[in-house]
């Protein structure tokens, strides 16, 4: 049994304060995580709730990997300001520890009424109805507390991305490609994937950085660096050169990208697994 009832709650909300509209925000300078958990709550209200219109707002420095998948959205466009036109409602705040860091304040100041979903541990605590539950992903945490049938619902009522898609977005990237999951997280991942989520293809999401990727395939096929491996999550380090970093040339690629270049470089100085507890460096 879930710890944390979202569908009783907001229901309750909704009526008691007599809303018809939802704003969920996320933080500032988004990543899978918060995109994840702000989007899969946006189409799991949209299909189950159809009585009331929702607005997600997620920050337009989304890092760039979510964000190919939240452009391909068929039902919001998330990057634009919600216009409520003088309207009370509710506002819904994922993986956002503090007011602070929260994206669109105004939103959260201004509303009827709040429910907040964090996994953060400095969560300060804020909102009318605050469920913080430490974990490794917000996304997670918004699994557990939807209803299983509702979600399978908004799994099979929707096209891609739709509220299944995301939710394994943001464990995705908050567990670094599922390389700091638990045995929930798995179970989760499964769940989801039973219910239609395709992991390669959100696999994509872990982009290679462009410029960057390219230039560190090119360090690569000339110096033989060091690869470091995860389950899901390849990440390609320089050798340590004196005077510059050995984090100096950072990307992270496909396990199909990684396969080539070992292919064109033949042979490496190293491979070697890291701490799966390692917390690794998102870039721009």
């Amino acid at each position: 049994m879930t710890e944390f009832n979202f569908d009783t709650v907001f229901d309750e909300t909704m009526q008691t304060h007599n809303l018809d509209t939802v704003v969920i925000l996320g933080h500032l300078n988004p990543d899978g995580d918060a995109a994840g958990s702000v989007m899969s709550l946006a189409h799991y209200i949209h299909v189950n709730y159809p009585q009331y219109r929702v607005f997600p707002y997620l920050a337009k420095t989304l890092e760039r990997g979510p964000k190919k998948m939240v452009v391909e959205d068929k039902i919001f466009v998330p990057f634009e300001m919600p216009d409520i036109s003088g309207k009370q409602y509710c506002v819904i705040v994922c993986d956002n520890a503090t007011l602070e860091r929260m994206i669109g304040l105004e939103y959260y100041q201004n509303a009827a009424a709040s429910i907040v979903v964090d996994h953060h541990a400095s969560n300060e605590g804020y909102g009318d109805v605050n469920w913080t539950k430490v974990s490794e992903a917000c996304a997670e945490n918004v699994y557990h507390m939807l209803s299983s049938e509702l979600l399978l619902n908004a799994a099979q009522k929707e096209a891609y991305p739709n509220a299944a898609d995301y939710i394994y977005l943001g464990i995705l990237h908050d567990t670094g490609g599922l390389a700091r999951a638990n045995q929930g997280i798995f179970q989760a991942v499964a769940d989801l994937m039973a219910m239609g989520v395709d992991h390669g293809r959100i696999m994509k999401t872990f982009h290679a950085f462009g410029k960057l990727a390219e230039k560190s395939r090119r360090h690569i096929l000339t110096n033989k660096t060091v690869i470091s491996v995860l389950p899901s999550l390849f990440i390609i380090r320089q050798e340590p050169v004196i005077g510059r970093s050995a984090f100096e040339l950072f990307a992270i690629c496909t396990e199909h990208q990684i396969i080539d270049l070992i292919r064109s470089t033949g042979h490496l100085s190293g491979i070697f697994f890291p701490d799966p507890g390692s917390h690794y460096p998102h870039q721009e």
